[in-house]
């Protein structure tokens, strides 16, 4: 936390009248934090005054889910299905997705993302995700998503 420089100080403030100063609040850390700001002044009543104030650091978020629950449903040898991945900020401050990768190369998370993926608070996005069968038989795979959450990186099993 600190007080801003503008107006100067010292300074006279006439009876009845008010001075605004801003006080900024720069996180340094995940967790909340408290600090005291003391006023100084010639009034004898009250020559310090001290004024609690606290901050909580904001956060990106990111929740996830694909489309249709996860299911691909049926796809045809050399054939595809598409699904959206959707990507969702529900935090406070901006989230940048780095990376998207699948455990299967036959579940494919298109080439052309250009990375990082920047999502401003309450923002979503849909990626598509492709299923691509070499074989027969049932499939399945994860996603991991690559991200500035604290909880990163984020698991998307499908």
């Amino acid at each position: 936390f600190s007080v801003l420089a503008t107006p100067l100080t010292p300074l006279v403030i006439a009876a009845g009248e008010h001075l605004n100063f801003t006080v900024r609040y720069v996180p340094t850390g995940p967790v909340p934090q408290a600090a005291t700001i003391r006023i100084l002044s010639n009034d004898p009543a009250a020559p310090a005054v001290d004024l609690s104030v606290g901050g909580t650091p904001g956060a990106p978020r990111l929740t996830s889910a694909i489309a249709d629950q996860g299911n691909f449903g049926n796809a045809c040898l050399r054939g595809f299905v598409d699904r959206s991945l959707v990507l969702n900020n529900s935090g406070t401050c901006p989230l940048r997705v780095t990376s998207i990768t699948s455990s299967s190369a036959e579940f494919e998370v298109p080439n052309v993302l250009f990375f990082p993926l920047l999502l401003a608070s309450g923002s979503a996005v849909d990626v598509p995700v492709r299923f691509r069968p070499s074989s027969f038989g049932a499939k399945a795979a994860t996603f991991t998503i690559a991200s500035n959450d604290p909880a990163s990186p984020r698991v998307v099993s499908q």
